[in-house]
């Protein structure tokens, strides 16, 4: 009995080999092992394997979905506001900027969200920014100003910043199963 030879074909990025290759004796089991390169994108692909053992042919197809990986490394270099907030000095603005890398394999789609309250609980504010696409390895700075009046001086505010986080968005622009990151707790107070 011939021996059965083992090929397999896939899409540019795809690698495969055998365990055994070829199997002597015309039976036999043999491992397949199919590498994608990480350039692959997310998708359904078909790796076609061929066993050839003199003039006999015989081919099967496997399916293979790419995911991306589960593992998202988001890197937050710096957070920054005012923690006394002069309204004369900053426009009766108070601004908070997020510097964020993304190091993983992955395109993001992210989101902050500010929200804080006075410690009176008389006044709260809920700021949230557009949704911004970011790719591997690169930086986005966002930014969320939130305007203050004379009436607030004196006044002292918690806050929490959170960023949501995705790797797809709807056809309306909004994050599809956000994760959630606490990024900061902090305080802030209101002067002249």
């Amino acid at each position: 009995v011939a021996p059965v030879s083992l090929s397999a074909t896939g899409p540019a990025g795809f690698t495969t080999s055998y365990s055994t290759n070829p199997i002597i004796g015309g039976s036999g089991t043999s491992t397949l092992t199919v590498t994608v390169d990480s350039s692959v994108p997310t998708g359904s692909y078909i790796v076609t394997v061929t066993g050839t053992s003199g003039l006999i042919t015989h081919s099967a197809t496997i399916n293979v979905t790419v995911s991306s990986s589960t593992k998202t490394n988001l890197v937050v270099s710096q957070v920054s506001w005012n923690h006394r907030l002069s309204l004369s000095k900053n426009g009766n603005t108070q601004t908070f900027t997020l510097i964020l890398k993304n190091t993983s394999k992955s395109i993001l789609y992210v989101q902050l969200l500010a929200a804080g309250n006075s410690t009176d609980l008389k006044s709260f504010f809920n700021l949230k920014s557009g949704v911004a696409l970011l790719v591997p390895g690169s930086s986005l700075t966002i930014s969320l100003s939130q305007a203050f009046n004379t009436a607030s001086i004196g006044s002292k505010y918690s806050f929490t910043l959170q960023l949501f986080y995705g790797t797809s968005i709807d056809s309306s622009g909004n994050i599809l199963s956000p994760q959630t990151l606490q990024v900061v707790k902090g305080a802030f107070t209101i002067v002249s």
